[in-house]
Order: C-alpha cells, then structure tokens, then sequence
C-alpha cells in the first residue's frame, strides 16, 4: 500500500496522508470474534487514522479525526476473491477516501497514477502530506519478507518511480515505511531491493523540477541544529559523544548460524538542539 496522508505530530501542517499499499488497511472484518485477539491496530491504520474505531486510539487529545477521509490517496490497492467475504470492504468503497486501485495503476501507468494524486495533494489547502509505505504493495515475487504477501503487486522498479514523483513535490514533508520483516528474508535480498527502491527514489526526485507550488526547505534543513543546547549539554553526552560520521562493519547473524557483514557510514547529528 502506499497511502499520502497529512500532517506530523509537531509539525504544522494542514494533514493529508498518501498510502502505497495493497491493503486499505480500513475495511473491518465481518466477524470480529473471529479474529479478537489476533488483530493488531496496525490493520486498521487508515480507519483509526480517520476517525473509525474506538476513542481511546481514535480521539486523543480531541483530534478526531487525524486525518480527513477527502486529504487521503490510496494507491496500489489489491483485493483477493476473499477479502469481501471476510472484511466490510463497502466502507472503503463508500468512503471520501481517493483511491488508485492496482488495475487502474496497471490502466494509467504508474507514473501517470503517482501524478495525478501528486496533483490533487498540491490542489488542496493543505500545507503538506506524508507517504506512508507498506511493502506488501509490492509484488510477492520480489518481496516476500511481509506478514501479508500479494500476487501481482508492484515491482522494485514501479515503487521508485512512484516515490520519486511524490517526493518531488515540495509538500511531501516526510515518509515511513512499514511491515518488511527482515526475519522473513534471511538472504537479505528483499530489504536489500526495498532500500534501493526508496533511495533511487530519493535520488530521482532531487533530479526532478518542482514546479507549480512554491518551494519550501527541506525537512532537515528545518529541524538540523548545529550543536545540542547549552542547558542540556551534561545530560545529552551519552549519545552527544557520537556526532559526526563514522564507517561501520554491520555482521546479520541469521537463525541458521549464518553471518552477512556489510560495510556503511553511520551519520549522527543534532535535532532541534537535543530537544527532540
């Protein structure tokens, strides 16, 4: 799934949301004492998000909803014969929520589907939006390593080009990506393919013209500070000792016995001054 949704806690934006996803991670199951116990929040990340479910995660501090249905983009969306049988799909399908169903991203091309939605962030009055990646939105032949594997999904190649048009938009405040499950992937080949996915997207959306709305700065330009603050230096030497960049052997010990050690640079830095 890859969903587009508003806002951040802390930072002040009107809020949107874009899903990549091939869950609507909304749709409630028809026999909820089936499944009581078994269920975590994260199935209903949309639905709780905006508004459906029970108050204690739903209304904190009065916010309900935290995200309008309208402000949300779902795209990639893939239902299996048994989904209708074992979840109300029909709210989805009859919320305000805007989704690019896969058939209609196969229709379109993903390209065209991640500019249409792009198009309708930038149209709306709101300040920003998030993207949220859950990598069962991509096909279980290059991604097994997810609780809930799809056929026919989307390829590596298919999700960098849809992020790198979302985040080529100077509203695209940040992105999460959810559910890979290295213990599910002991080659480390799937994760290897999903980090390469999103930096390339990164990479290509820095490459690409921002055109339409006006520019706004990074989000680490924002919040990065140069050093912690003076009040708070003492008790902020435990990891303050670690800021800079630094080259690292990372060894993988897998259940088998089996060792993977691969080289990276770690970088450490100060945010809001060590108040975050």
């Amino acid at each position: 799934e890859l969903r587009v949704d508003p806002g951040l806690e802390g930072v002040q934006v009107a809020p949107a949301r874009h899903f990549l996803d091939g869950h609507d991670d909304f749709s409630p199951p028809r026999d909820a004492e089936r499944y009581r116990g078994l269920m975590a929040a994260a199935g209903q990340a949309l639905a709780l998000a905006t508004g459906h479910g029970p108050a204690a995660l739903t209304d904190l501090e009065g916010r309900r909803p935290y995200v309008a249905e309208e402000d949300v983009a779902v795209l990639g969306l893939n239902r299996e014969p048994s989904d209708a049988r074992d979840y109300a799909v029909e709210r989805f399908d009859e919320s305000r929520i805007a989704r690019w169903s896969l058939a209609m991203v196969r229709a379109l091309g993903v390209r065209a589907a991640a500019e249409q939605i792009r198009a309708r962030m930038e149209a709306a009055p709101l300040d920003g939006f998030w993207i949220h990646v859950d990598a069962d939105v991509l096909d279980q032949a290059v991604m097994p390593a997810v609780d809930s594997p799809n056929p026919g999904g989307l390829g590596f190649a298919e999700l960098t080009e849809a992020l790198s048009v979302l985040l080529a938009s100077p509203r695209a405040v940040g992105l999460e990506l959810t559910i890979y499950d290295p213990e599910l992937d002991p080659s480390g080949a799937a994760g290897d393919g999903l980090a390469t996915s999103v930096v390339e997207a990164f990479a290509g959306a820095r490459a690409r013209p921002r055109q339409g709305v006006p520019a706004r700065p990074p989000l680490a330009e924002v919040l990065e500070s140069p050093s912690s603050a003076a009040e708070h230096a003492q008790a902020l030497r435990l990891y303050g000792q670690f800021v800079g960049d630094w080259e690292l052997d990372v060894t993988d010990h897998a259940a088998d016995g089996t060792r993977r050690t691969r080289h990276g640079e770690w970088r450490f830095g100060w945010i809001l001054e060590g108040r975050a």
